[in-house]
Parts: structure tokens; C-alpha cells; sequence
């Protein structure tokens, strides 16, 4: 057993083994919207997360997290098909087919364009445009339209309040139990795979990401912060 606290590597089997154009496109998107984010333009952020499906997640953190979820779906690959989910699977089929498989999101066609533009991508609009097409309706069938009401009592991880929920009826809080204070020796916070973190563990630089980095240490919860969503292997939100 190790203790691993940045744990950027644990999204690298994605890489090496993953379907290789699923992969590279998942990192040429992921690298645009962090680059959007990153600009901190209100307006270019609003539009990012609007296209998404998700204009009224307040956080930029949460907003990559859900975007990212299906990185996190590969955790559910299995090789019995009775245990299998196949959700990345099925996320990469959507993000690699030359078609627009979701007729709803053809709408947002102009707005894609604009983003990729913004976001350094403008040269790769013709290949990018319906993958993130794609990505949007996937997405939506995922975990968007799974939520009803606030979008931020759905997904944010920035309610600090919840955390503080310690009775028997919290059965969400086992893992992040588990990995602060239960089983040290078992740790591995999943965060974003460009960090530099005491020169150790750094992805070359290289590399694409193969998640945000708005997923970092600084936004964990466990470390008494108010702002997370780095990546934690099999931790489902907080209720309110």
C-alpha cells in the first residue's frame, strides 16, 4: 500500500490504453476550455457553460469536474458484462463519430465555433466542432438532465455545510472517510495531470491533459477548503 496525494497518474491506463482518437480529442477539448477558463472573461465563461448544458453551476471548479465525469466513467469498465458500464464507452463513440448524433445539440453548432475560436482551437474548428457537439449531448443524457432545480445543489462541492453531516444517513461520506482519516496508507486524491507537486509525479509538459486543471490540491475539501472539484474515485456529492 501507498499513500499517493497527487494522484495525476491515475488517469494515465486512460491514456496508454484508451481508444487513441477518443483520447486526443478528449485532450484537445479539455485543453480549450481550460484555456477559456482560464481568461477569466465572464462572458466567454458563461458561454462555455451554457453550451454544456450547465449556465447556472456558479463555480468554474464544479463546472470542469461534471464536464470531466467521463474520465471517471473508465473506473467502471469490467470485463464481465453483467458488472461492465459501459458509460465511457459509449462517451467515447459519441466524441469520435463523424456525425452529430444528438439532433439537439445542432443549435449549438455557431456557439461551439466561437469557443473553439476563443479557446486557441480556431484552425481545428472543421474536426473539433462535432465531437464537443456530441460531448454536450452525452453529457446531457449523463448527468444533466438528472437534475431538477439548482444546478449548484446538484453538482457543487463547494458547500462546505454538508461536510459537517455526520449521522448514519450520510453513506456518501465512506470514502473521503476512508481517505483522510481511516486508511492513510490507502490515500489517492485524483487531481489534475499537469501538476508539478514537489517535482515529483509531473506529467510531461508535453502532454495534453487528460483532465482540467481546475481539478487541483488547493480545491480539495478534505484539506478544509471551501472550493473542490478535484476528481475523487468514487465519491458521490454531498446532499444539502
Amino acid at each position: 500500500m501507498e499513500a499517493i496525494y497527487d494522484y495525476w497518474t491515475y488517469y494515465e491506463p486512460i491514456r496508454v490504453y484508451a481508444e487513441q482518437s477518443c483520447v486526443l480529442t478528449t485532450q484537445r477539448v479539455i485543453n480549450m476550455m481550460d484555456n477559456l477558463l482560464l481568461g477569466k472573461d465572464n462572458a466567454t465563461t458563461a458561454e462555455l457553460k451554457a453550451a454544456f448544458g450547465l449556465p447556472n453551476v456558479t463555480y468554474d471548479s464544479d463546472f470542469a469536474f461534471v464536464v470531466g465525469y467521463a474520465m471517471d466513467a473508465w473506473q467502471g469498465k469490467n470485463w464481465d458484462p453483467d458488472e461492465n458500464d459501459p458509460s465511457f464507452d459509449v462517451f467515447c463513440s459519441a466524441i469520435t463519430n463523424s456525425s452529430i448524433i444528438y439532433p439537439e445539440t445542432k443549435a449549438l453548432t455557431r456557439t461551439v465555433q466561437d469557443l473553439l475560436k476563443k479557446g486557441g482551437y480556431g484552425a481545428e474548428v472543421d474536426t473539433l466542432t462535432t465531437p464537443i457537439l456530441n460531448w454536450i449531448g452525452w453529457l446531457a443524457g449523463y448527468a444533466v438532465s438528472n437534475c431538477e432545480g439548482d444546478q449548484d445543489v446538484c453538482f457543487s462541492t463547494h458547500r462546505t455545510a454538508s461536510y459537517k453531516q455526520d449521522d448514519i444517513t450520510a453513506t456518501w461520506r465512506s470514502w473521503p472517510y476512508q481517505v483522510r482519516f481511516n486508511a492513510p496508507e490507502a490515500d489517492l486524491i485524483l487531481t489534475k495531470d499537469s501538476t508539478v507537486h514537489n517535482g515529483a509525479f509531473s506529467q510531461p509538459a508535453v502532454e495534453l491533459p487528460k483532465a482540467s486543471s481546475h481539478s487541483s490540491l488547493a480545491s480539495e475539501p478534505w484539506n478544509g477548503s471551501p472550493s473542490s472539484a478535484s476528481k475523487h474515485l468514487a465519491s458521490p456529492h454531498p446532499p444539502t
